[in-house]
């Protein structure tokens, strides 16, 4: 992908900085201000007085919590969450999400396993990757907890089978797996920005026989209800309500 760096075009001093400082880590080109025209690059960041920002294929993506700030706040409130239950998570377990995406299900397995768990995200895109952990680091939510939960979560750039295979057996106790889905489910608005900046790589059997290998207690596999994945996977068990848009198929 050809990427660049640049800075937004009322970018202070200090931002400037940020963003030549942001190209030397990533290996790429600072051009200066954001062009007029974004026709010559696939990608570029964009360093803001107020953060970060992927431009590219007529699509933007900053961080954002997303969907996790809801969820958690139904948490609290003692209603369930689908993900949670599959997973069987509690206070203190580990999880490595091998597709950090958003960032939201690590946002919220975070806040569950609290501060004596641990929750490991990769993310193969190395500007999304860059973007999110950035965001992680940075944000700050009237809940305290959330906060912590964001700041708490390890990123990776990575493949998920490259760092599947650098595991010693049964090191994580959930490894839990979301595919990129073929087709968007319509009230999905806030992934469609993130299509054109993520990594699309179907579900292989290498990548799930090392997370079997990898997870101690289950491997989670984050579906949409009319998945062909679903009917050839050998999993023990399908979570999801009857007419819910989302299926996690658990591998005990």
């Amino acid at each position: 992908m050809n990427s660049i760096v640049c800075s937004s075009k009322k970018a202070r001093p200090e931002t400037v900085a940020l963003a030549i400082k942001y190209a030397h880590e990533l290996g790429l080109d600072y051009i200066g201000q954001l062009p007029d025209t974004h026709a010559n690059y696939e990608c570029m960041l964009v360093v803001e007085n107020q953060g970060l920002k992927l431009i590219g294929q007529g699509q933007s993506f900053f961080f954002h919590p997303s969907m996790s700030k809801l969820r958690i706040e139904a948490i609290k409130q003692g209603k369930p969450d689908a993900m949670v239950r599959a997973m069987q998570l509690d206070s203190g377990m580990s999880m490595l999400d091998t597709t950090l995406g958003l960032g939201s299900d690590s946002i919220v397995c975070a806040y569950v396993v609290g501060s004596r768990g641990r929750v490991v995200s990769l993310e193969a895109s190395k500007l999304l990757a860059f973007v999110v952990a950035h965001g992680l680091r940075s944000y700050h939510d009237q809940d305290p907890g959330l906060s912590e939960a964001c700041r708490r979560i390890e990123v990776h750039n990575t493949y998920a089978l490259d760092y599947l295979r650098t595991l010693p057996s049964n090191s994580f106790d959930i490894v839990y797996i979301d595919p990129m889905f073929t087709k968007g489910i319509e009230q999905s608005s806030n992934m469609s920005p993130l299509r054109a900046f993520a990594v699309q790589d179907n579900l292989d059997v290498a990548t799930l026989d090392e997370a079997r290998r990898v997870a101690q207690k289950r491997v989670v596999i984050k579906q949409p209800y009319y998945s062909a994945l679903l009917k050839e996977l050998n999993y023990t068990r399908l979570c999801g309500g009857r007419y819910s848009r989302i299926k996690y198929a658990v591998f005990e």
